[in-house]
C-alpha cells in the first residue's frame, strides 16, 4: 500500500511540472527496467540504456526519445513500478506527456535471465505488443534484449509510415563504396576505429546478418564527428539500411493485406489475385533472401503445385522415353532376330545346297523345234557347279547334241553335231522348283550360233534325279549361217518364226548327280559284261 501511495504521489507530480508546449515529434518514454533476477541496479540501467540506443538507431529521425535525466524522479527509484501493472505504466507515460512507451521487467534465476518489454500506446491507453528475451549470460540478455526491443520499435515505424502497397519505393541494391583514406588520415585514425570500421564492413557484406545488426554497427561510428569522411561514408549507409528496414515493414503490411485477399473465395478473380502477387515479389523480391515470406503457406503451396507439375512433366518423359526405348529395343530386337532367321535361312540353304545339288550333274534332253514342228535333237549336257560359285547358284554347261535336219518320216535321215558351252544363274531356293537362266555359244556345221536358255528345274529326288524344262533361242552370228530344215506340217509350230533367222526350241531334260551317274555307268557296264560273256 505504501508503494501504491508513492506511484500515485510521483505521477501527480510530474503531471503538474509537464511542460505543455506542443512537441513537433511524437515521444518515446523508455522506463527503467525493473526486477531482479540476480541483476544489480546498474545492470538494470545497462539494459534500459541498449534499448534506448536501439530506439535512437531506428526511430531517432522520427521521434523523441526522452533521456534518462527527464525521468530521473522516477528512476531514483525503480522499486517503484515492480508493482506497477500496464494501466499504472500509461499513467506513468501520460503524466510525462509521451505518445509511446516501453517498459521492460526481468525475472528468473543468475542461470537463466529471461525479460519482457512492453509497448504501449499512451494516447489509446492500450497495450500494442509484447517481446520476449533470454539468455544463459548477462551478454546474451543484452543482445537479444536490443533486437527484441527492435521488432517492438517497428510498429512505431508502421504509424508513421501508412503508404499504400503501390508506393512502395525500392533502394538501390548496390552499396556506396568505401571511402579511401589517404596516408595522413590512415595514421590519424586510431587503429580500434579502423577495425570497427572494417567489422562494420564485414557485417554489411554478410548475408546472414540482419538489417537491425546493420543498422547498429553504423550508427555506432556515426557518433565520431572529428572524422567526417568516415561519419560521411556511416551515414550514407546508415540512410541505405533504414530504406531497407522501412521497405521490410512496408512489406510486412502489404502481406498481411494481401494475404487476407488471397484467402477470399469470390470476391477477387484468381487473375488480379496473380497480379497482385506478381507486383508484391516485384517489390519485395523473388527470394528468400530479399523476401521471407515466400515461406508464407500460400507460396509454399504454389511452389510444391510447381514441383508436383515438373514432376509429372518429368514423369510423362520419362514414360514417353521409357515407351521409346522400349519400343526401340523391340524393334532391334526384331531386327536382330530377322537377321538372326536369314542368317539360319542362309545358312541351311548353303547346306541344303551342298547336300541336295552335287558339284557334277549330268543331263539327258531331247528338244522340239517350234519353228520348223520337228523333234529334232538329242542332247548330252554335263553342268559344273561349286559350292564356291555363289553355293553353286553360278553353273558352267558343256553340251553335245545331234540334230537331224529333215523330216522324220524320211528314210534317209542326215543328222550333224552340235557343240555348246554356256554360263548360267540359278535360284536355289527352299522349294523344289528353281528357275535359271544362262548365255551360251553353239557351233553346228561349221556355223556359229549364240543362244539364251530359261529354265526351270523340278527336284523331285534330291541329287539323284532332277527334271527341266528350257526354252531356248538361237541365234545365227551371220544372217547367212542357217542351216535348211524340212517344215513337218504334221506338228505344232510357231508361224511367226517364218520370217525370222533365229530358231526357238524346247527341250526336256532329265539330270542326275555324281551318285546316280555312278549308278548308270555301272548298270551299263554290269550289261556290258553280261552281253560279252
Amino acid at each position: 500500500m505504501h508503494r501504491k501511495h508513492l506511484l500515485c504521489l510521483l505521477i501527480l507530480f510530474l503531471s503538474l511540472t509537464a511542460h505543455s508546449v506542443a512537441w513537433s515529434k511524437q515521444r518515446l518514454a523508455i522506463l527503467e527496467f525493473t526486477g531482479k533476477a540476480g541483476l544489480s541496479f546498474e545492470q538494470l540501467l545497462y539494459l534500459s540504456d541498449q534499448v534506448r540506443a536501439e530506439a535512437q538507431s531506428l526511430v531517432g529521425d522520427q521521434l523523441m526519445i526522452l533521456t534518462r535525466e527527464t525521468l530521473s524522479e522516477l528512476t531514483e527509484s525503480p522499486e517503484v513500478l515492480e508493482a506497477c501493472t500496464s494501466g499504472c505504466e500509461v499513467q506513468v507515460g501520460r503524466a510525462l506527456q509521451a505518445h509511446w512507451l516501453l517498459a521492460g521487467q526481468v525475472h528468473g534465476d543468475e542461470e537463466h535471465i529471461q525479460a519482457s518489454i512492453k509497448l504501449h500506446d499512451v494516447r489509446k491507453g492500450i497495450s500494442i505488443d509484447i517481446e520476449f528475451a533470454k539468455g544463459s549470460t548477462f551478454n546474451d540478455l543484452v543482445i537479444d534484449t536490443r533486437q527484441a526491443s527492435g521488432r517492438l520499435l517497428t510498429h512505431l515505424m508502421k504509424a508513421k509510415d501508412q503508404k499504400v502497397f503501390t508506393e512502395i519505393s525500392l533502394p538501390s541494391a548496390q552499396l556506396p563504396a568505401a571511402f579511401n583514406l589517404s596516408s595522413s588520415d590512415t595514421l590519424g585514425l586510431p587503429i580500434a576505429l579502423l577495425k570497427q570500421y572494417d567489422r562494420a564492413l564485414i557485417i554489411d557484406d554478410d548475408h546472414l546478418a540482419n538489417i537491425e545488426k546493420k543498422i547498429e554497427v553504423w550508427s555506432r561510428l556515426t557518433r565520431y564527428s572529428q572524422y567526417k569522411q568516415l561519419v560521411k561514408e556511416a551515414n550514407k549507409r546508415l540512410a541505405y539500411w533504414r530504406l531497407r528496414f522501412k521497405r521490410k515493414v512496408q512489406c510486412n503490411r502489404t502481406w498481411q493485406q494481401l494475404e487476407q485477399i488471397l484467402a477470399l473465395k469470390k470476391a477477387i478473380s484468381g487473375r488480379k489475385k496473380q497480379s497482385l502477387v506478381e507486383s508484391f515479389l516485384n517489390a519485395c523480391g523473388r527470394t528468400l533472401e530479399e523476401n521471407p515470406h515466400l515461406n508464407a503457406p500460400y507460396f509454399v503451396n504454389k511452389r510444391q503445385k510447381a514441383k508436383l507439375e515438373a514432376a509429372k512433366k518429368e514423369a510423362k518423359r520419362l514414360r514417353a522415353e521409357r515407351k521409346k526405348l522400349i519400343q526401340l529395343k523391340k524393334k532391334k530386337r526384331l531386327e536382330a532376330d530377322k537377321k538372326k532367321a536369314a542368317k539360319a535361312q542362309k545358312a541351311k540353304l548353303i547346306a541344303r545346297n551342298q547336300n541336295d545339288y552335287s558339284v557334277l550333274e549330268t543331263h539327258f534332253g531331247g528338244s522340239y523345234d517350234l519353228k520348223f514342228g520337228s523333234l529334232s535333237a538329242y542332247h548330252l549336257r554335263f553342268r559344273i557347279q561349286p559350292m564356291s560359285w555363289w553355293n553353286r547358284q553360278v553353273f558352267i554347261d558343256a553340251e553335245a547334241a545331234f540334230r537331224q535336219i529333215n523330216h522324220l518320216t524320211e528314210a534317209d535321215v542326215n543328222w550333224v553335231g552340235e557343240w555348246s558351252g554356256a554360263i548360267g544363274l540359278q535360284w536355289l531356293n527352299q522349294s523344289n522348283w528353281s528357275p535359271s537362266l544362262s548365255l551360251g555359244y553353239q557351233l553346228r556345221s561349221k556355223r556359229h550360233y549364240g543362244f539364251t536358255e530359261l529354265g526351270i528345274r523340278y527336284r523331285p529326288i534330291a541329287d539323284w534325279f532332277n527334271l527341266h524344262l528350257a526354252l531356248q533361242f538361237l541365234q545365227p552370228i551371220n544372217a547367212n549361217n542357217s542351216l535348211p530344215n524340212t517344215i513337218d506340217n504334221a506338228l505344232p509350230r510357231v508361224t511367226f518364226l517364218d520370217e525370222q533367222s533365229g530358231e526357238l526350241r524346247l527341250t526336256l531334260w532329265a539330270s542326275t548327280g555324281t551318285m546316280g551317274l555312278s549308278l548308270i555307268l555301272l548298270c551299263i557296264y554290269v550289261i556290258s559284261s553280261a552281253q560279252i560273256h
